[in-house]
C-alpha cells in the first residue's frame, strides 16, 4: 500500500508470474503495472503505457501485460505451443491469451486456478 491508496501487493506470485487485483481507475492499473516492470527493470514509455491501456492484452519487449475485469496479469512473454485441452482451461478459469503460454512453458496452471 501507497500514500495514494494504491495497493500495489501482487495477490499471486509463482516464479515470474503475477497477478494484482485491477482498479476501476486505469491510472492506479497503470502505476502497478509501471512498479512491477520497474522490479525486473524495465522501464516503459509513455507511449508504451498509453499501448497498454488501448489495448488490454499486450507484449511489450519481454513481457505480456494483461487487463481484465478482475486482473493485472504479468508473465514474461512466451511462446510455446499450446493442446486444445489446455487452452479450453484457461479460457474456463479466465486466465488471458498473451500469459496462458508462460503458464504452459512453467507447468503453472494447476498451481493457479486455486488461487483465483
Amino acid at each position: 500500500m501507497n500514500s495514494l491508496g494504491i495497493n500495489t501487493t501482487a495477490k499471486i506470485v509463482i516464479e515470474e508470474l503475477e497477478v494484482y487485483d485491477a482498479f476501476e481507475d486505469d491510472n492506479k492499473n497503470i502505476r502497478v503495472i509501471d512498479k512491477s516492470l520497474k522490479k525486473r527493470g524495465y522501464i516503459l514509455s509513455s507511449a508504451q503505457r498509453v499501448e497498454i491501456l488501448r489495448q488490454r492484452e499486450i507484449t511489450i519487449d519481454k513481457f505480456s501485460i494483461s487487463i481484465t475485469d478482475k486482473n493485472l496479469w504479468i508473465t514474461p512473454q512466451s511462446s510455446v505451443s499450446m493442446d486444445k485441452k489446455f487452452k479450453e482451461l484457461c479460457r474456463v478459469n479466465k486466465i488471458p491469451k498473451k500469459n496462458r503460454a508462460y503458464l504452459k512453458e512453467n507447468n503453472l496452471l494447476g498451481k493457479i486456478i486455486p488461487l483465483l
